[in-house]
């Protein structure tokens, strides 16, 4: 996997800083980089 990363100035002009890099990802992302369970009432059944 490759990232580019780039600069996005407030007025929207962007500006490379380094064009690819090279990204391994993780197996299982570490706990403090995922997501809350969703709570909202169709992912629990209509229940909450």
């Amino acid at each position: 996997m490759t990232i580019k990363t780039y600069d996005v100035r407030r007025d929207g002009v962007t500006r490379v800083i380094q064009p690819e890099a090279e990204a391994v990802p993780l197996e299982q992302p570490e706990v403090t980089q995922q997501f809350p369970a969703c709570e909202c009432p169709e992912c629990h059944g209509g229940t909450s």
